[in-house]
């Protein structure tokens, strides 16, 4: 969430959000296919459908920005995030873990766009993603010591949090970086540190 991108301005939410559901399939690029492609020789599973559906809806709704490294903002970080996940359900909020942060569209509305492309989902696994997606968006957070703080506990959301971080202190990727930028990359490796301990924490329970 630190890499910060052009927001949706908020005149465009009725349009955007109008041609989800239904027309999502229709927008679907070749590239998206590409990571589905490759989400369902890892997976092998019918779970891969929603993988798929949330790679193509990520790629919607953030159309025209950008990482910090000036990359196309799905194909630079969110196809990278996702791609590091072990599971169908690390990839698909991989995907959209900064949908609800960086553009108009709420965790609710992102729940309903996959329910609707994959009614198989149970209600326990549409709770479970919607719960990452909510903890993922710092912005519903005082600050950022209290937002890493709320992820103890929910080994899905520090999963993907621990791969958004590791694709974030890849510095290499932004060619001429500042001081600011390397003490950005600081504070993310104290926060993969705090992360990986409770992501231990999850799995002694």
């Amino acid at each position: 969430p630190q890499e910060r991108r052009r927001r949706v301005m908020p005149h465009r939410r009725q349009r955007m959000l109008s041609s989800m559901g239904n027309n999502i399939s229709e927008q679907t690029s070749r590239s998206a296919h590409g990571d589905a492609d490759e989400l369902a020789m890892r997976t092998g599973d019918s779970h891969t459908r929603i993988a798929e559906a949330a790679a193509r809806l990520a790629r919607k709704l953030h159309t025209g920005q950008k990482d910090k490294a000036g990359q196309d903002y799905f194909d630079g970080h969110l196809s990278t995030v996702a791609t590091l996940g072990n599971d169908w359900k690390e990839q698909t909020v991989g995907y959209l873990h900064d949908a609800a942060e960086d553009t108009p569209c709420t965790v609710d509305e992102i729940i309903l766009t996959l329910k609707t492309e994959c009614p198989g989902m149970t209600q326990a696994e549409c709770r479970e993603i919607a719960d990452a997606l909510n903890l993922m968006n710092s912005r519903t957070a005082p600050c950022r010591e209290a937002y890493i703080r709320r992820f103890r506990g929910h080994s899905l959301a520090i999963r993907v949090k621990l791969n958004d971080l590791r694709h974030n202190m890849d510095i290499s990727r932004i060619p001429h970086p500042t001081d600011n930028d390397m003490a950005r990359v600081e504070r993310y490796k104290k926060e993969y540190e705090t992360l990986s301990r409770m992501l231990e924490e999850c799995a002694r329970r």
